[in-house]
């Protein structure tokens, strides 16, 4: 076929669409001057955030987007909050030109002045990409007084091949370099030579920090010393100058100006939300920086404050403070203390302030605000963020009386392989002071109620107007002081008892000044019966000993007695005698039935109630006359003897209901144990059946009731047969290590999403699809762990119905090494356990994960996937099977897949209901 010609005019079209192809190409290449405008960024302190939207202004190919637009696993990126983060997504289109030159794109670039010539700096950037391309950097330029480029430094390159792109995590790199000038230029170039597709990348967090800048004064790194800080407020505005920023409050105008008590006007923090511009009305929510304090005691409880202005309230507004573990991973959230409030006088500082007991030796303090309001944007000023230990409130007078000399018996106990060894001390004392209760009436929330053998006995309680949400003012002291009292060793008897959980509470005695000479008595647990606490061994010096105690609360309504408070001077030297008594009962395997391994259960279903775990069985009777049922059979278990146990709660008033263990389950109730539940159990209680015989290899375990009426109901939990072990050996399973197994390090398919809301993290494995059937494992392989015997678990939520489901390790390559546990039938509403035990490991090598094939419509979530090596003693007679991530108490440690860990041992006080 012949060409056509060309008109001369189109010709010169084609020619010029052609110089400005050439001309667009050229200034897009890395290092060159683009046609966009260029942002500048003063670099200030030690470590500096480059915005990603100046990356992007006026750059269709590279565009801040909320991660959750995008499809996809391990791109999603979620902050600390467990909220989708903005990112930058740089697309270099597929190549259309017939000589494979490549299709190139660059960034708007951001310049950063203030650098210092004689230092080294470090640039970072988080990245996620599915496939590599021609080339793919961040580029680095220092510039002259002209603009001009002056040095070229090296790039971070972003253009790795990504192996097992779908489920990879954000990579993070960097590089090192020396400006030689005061003036740095930074922006992406890419160019893809493919033909067929495009090719994205996604980036965040792309930060420039000086060298050696740790030598330098750490505002976020502290350590708890005397007995208040005041938190830097520089601190929280390292690097969110744009929201978070400290200030000279007389550069700005209005009653917000903070003067010291000097008369000068000092710094405060100024904390900045825009307005919400969404179209759902989410709201713009901002962090501050965080500060960690390291050093905290977690006998004490302390005091959070912070003064604020404000003129407006918005959605929320706070202070939080964060326990962290020895990882640095958040344990529990103490308090926030909320600053929410619209302000009635908004030309007034105001102060706000909440009690804490630490959970852990390290806290970590962060401002998080949230704006719904479109209208405008709301600010804040801070000063004076400050924490202190709360201690005992002092009398100068001393209105107690003197008595005549008496006598008192203690005695202590001690719990060990050997028995428990029980010592009853002796003492004689010279001279008892009966303390006046009316001295402590004062005090914060203390009054006078009923006494236990007087008239009168010290009430402590939480304070009206308990808020859960904003918990200030539900902490309650006592204290007062001796003076001119006889040198020598006293001992302090008291009588207390409390409804409710204090959550911390203890009655003290100091004969110094400072905390290091306190002697405590701690009475953390409800104590519902008047009982004697003792304190002993008091060096009294200088005729002063200051006495009392505290108490304090999450909840409402909660009562803490005190009464016959006695301050006695020993007189002659003690005597002690000791008793041993026989060892307790120990157990050389501990078997958890889980709700997976019952049969199928009658009016029984899983809640979110759990006394150990997260959810517990609950099973309710529909009517009278009517029935529920949990039971399972265990087979080839070793011959010996067993102890049945579970925590256990009811309503009572059944017709008929027990607990039962059944050696012989052919063979009907005849060898039946029972533990009744028939009477009402308010609290968490043990319920335990002991002396059970196996003979035949087997044992039958459940809990039947009958109801009286409907609606009678069983809470169940942690359901544990134990095998008893001989004489005083102990070998109760513990764990030596513990790796946990994050959601995107499993491999992932079509069916596969990473969510935010998890139950152990900020995210979830979300396995589903509502449109069709789905099937797929998703998997992790370990390849050099050390020889033993694992556990995998997993919490798990589901809707039920699936043709199959379960968590899996295999550590053959076939599946006669496979172990599994199936959850395919349940419903599991809320997040419940699930665990494959028993895992031998051989060479080292280990795939976990899960499998799953379901019609359209079912779902299942994964989160807290964990790999356990058994071994170790916890000498715990519940049988030491807690086996939480491991964050204390190192008792052993072994190096696994490069990170060390400790045996946690926690133990736990129990009532105890043994079987008739």
């Amino acid at each position: 076929m012949k060409n056509k010609r060309i008109s001369p005019m189109w010709r010169v079209v084609i020619a010029m669409v052609s110089v400005i192809a050439v001309l667009t190409a050229v200034l897009c290449v890395g290092g060159l001057s683009a046609a966009a405008a260029d942002t500048e960024v003063a670099f200030t302190g030690t470590s500096i955030e480059l915005p990603l939207e100046n990356f992007s202004k006026n750059v269709f190919n590279c565009k801040v987007i909320k991660a959750s637009e995008t499809v996809g696993n391990s791109q999603t990126k979620v902050d600390a909050l467990g909220v989708d983060g903005d990112i930058l997504r740089i697309q270099v289109n597929k190549d259309e030109s017939e000589g494979g030159t490549g299709y190139a794109t660059s960034s708007n670039t951001v310049t950063v002045t203030g650098l210092d010539t004689s230092k080294t700096y470090t640039v970072s950037l988080s990245f996620w990409s599915s496939e590599a391309y021609a080339s793919g950097n961040l580029w680095i330029n220092s510039l002259a007084a002209d603009g001009t480029v002056q040095t070229k430094h090296d790039v971070i390159n972003i253009n790795e091949d990504v192996a097992n792109a779908a489920t990879d995590p954000w990579k993070q790199v960097s590089v090192e370099f020396q400006p030689t000038s005061s003036t740095v230029r930074f922006g992406f170039y890419a160019k893809n030579v493919h033909k067929q597709w495009a090719r994205m990348t996604y980036i965040d967090d792309i930060t420039l920090s000086v060298n050696g800048a740790e030598e330098e004064e750490d505002l976020q790194n502290l350590t708890w010393t005397g007995t208040a800080m005041e938190l830097p407020l520089g601190g929280f505005s390292t690097a969110t100058k744009d929201i978070c920023e400290v200030i000279s409050v007389d550069t700005t105008p209005g009653s917000h100006t903070k003067v010291d008590e000097n008369g000068e006007v000092s710094d405060v923090l100024y904390l900045r939300v825009n307005k919400d511009e969404t179209t759902d009305n989410k709201g713009f929510i901002t962090n501050s920086d965080k500060i960690t304090l390291a050093g905290l005691d977690t006998a004490k409880a302390y005091t959070l404050k912070l003064v604020v202005w404000g003129r407006e309230g918005i959605a929320g507004a706070n202070l939080y403070a964060n326990s962290l573990d020895a990882a640095g991973q958040k344990v529990s959230n103490l308090a926030t203390v909320n600053f929410n409030d619209t302000v009635e006088n908004p030309g007034a500082w105001r102060t706000f302030e909440v009690d804490i007991t630490p959970d852990s030796d390290t806290v970590q303090f962060g401002f998080w605000l949230k704006n719904t309001n479109k209208e405008w944007w709301r600010s804040f000023y801070v000063s004076e963020v400050s924490l202190t230990e709360k201690v005992a409130t002092d009398d100068d007078e001393d209105d107690s009386s003197t008595t005549s000399s008496t006598s008192t018996t203690g005695s202590t106990s001690t719990t060990g392989s050997t028995g428990t060894t029980t010592t009853t001390r002796t003492e004689s004392y010279k001279t008892v002071i009966d303390v006046a209760l009316e001295n402590f009436t004062s005090q914060t929330n203390a009054t006078l109620t009923a006494g236990y053998t007087g008239e009168d006995a010290i009430l402590l309680t939480t304070a009206a107007g308990f808020n859960k949400s904003n918990p200030t003012a539900i902490g309650a002291n006592l204290g007062m002081k001796f003076t001119n009292l006889e040198n020598g060793t006293y001992t302090v008897t008291a009588w207390v008892k409390s409804e409710g959980s204090t959550g911390n509470a203890h009655i003290y005695a100091n004969p110094g000044t400072d905390s290091s000479t306190q002697l405590i008595a701690s009475l953390k647990d409800e104590i519902t019966e008047w009982t004697q606490v003792t304190i002993y061994d008091i060096a009294v010096v200088d005729g002063t000993l200051q006495l009392g105690g505290w108490f304090t609360t999450k909840d409402a309504g909660v009562k803490f007695y005190i009464d016959d408070i006695q301050v006695k001077l020993v007189g002659t030297p003690t005597s002690s005698t000791t008793t041993t008594e026989p060892p307790p009962e120990t157990y050389v395997k501990v078997t958890n039935i889980k709700f997976t391994d019952l049969s199928t259960p009658k009016n029984a279903v899983m809640k979110a109630e759990g006394k150990v775990n997260p959810s517990a069985i609950y099973m309710e009777v529909p009517g009278a006359d009517e029935t529920a049922q949990i039971s399972t059979r265990l087979t080839d278990i070793p011959n010996g003897q067993y102890t049945v146990t579970a925590w256990i709660k009811t309503s009572g008033g059944f017709k008929s209901g027990h607990m039962y263990a059944n050696p012989s389950p052919d063979e009907g109730g005849s060898t039946e144990i029972k533990a009744s539940l028939k009477d009402e159990i308010k609290d968490w209680t043990l319920v335990e059946i002991k002396n059970i015989e196996v003979k035949n290899n087997e044992l039958g375990v459940g809990i039947w009731l009958k109801g009286a009426k409907a609606g009678q109901f069983v809470y169940v939990d942690r359901i544990q047969v134990k095998e008893v072990g001989k004489g005083n050996a102990t070998g109760n399973m513990g764990y030596l290590s513990s790796t946990e197994i994050a959601n995107n390090d499993l491999s992932s398919n079509a069916y596969t999403t990473l969510m935010a809301g998890g139950y152990v993290s900020k995210t979830k494995l979300h396995i589903g699809s509502d449109t069709e059937d789905f099937k797929g494992m998703n998997s992790k392989t370990f390849k050099e762990l050390p020889d033993g015997t694992y556990t995998l678990r997993a919490y798990v939520r589901s809707s039920g119905g699936h043709g199959s489901a379960h968590l899996v390790a295999n550590s053959g390559s076939d599946s006669s090494t496979e172990l599994k546990a199936s959850f395919a039938k349940w419903e599991m509403d809320d997040w419940t356990l699930v665990e494959v035990t028993g895992i031998k490991v051989m060479g080292g090598k280990l795939m976990v994960g899960t499998w799953v094939n379901s019609k359209a419509g079912n779902w299942i979530e994964i989160d807290g996937m964990e790999l356990l090596m058994e071994g170790g003693d916890t000498g715990s007679p519940d049988g030491g099977q807690d086996r939480l991530p491991i964050t204390v108490a190192a008792v052993a440690v072994i190096v696994l897949t490069g990170a060390i860990f400790g045996l946690a041992i926690v133990s736990r006080k129990k009532k105890q209901i043994k079987a008739k």
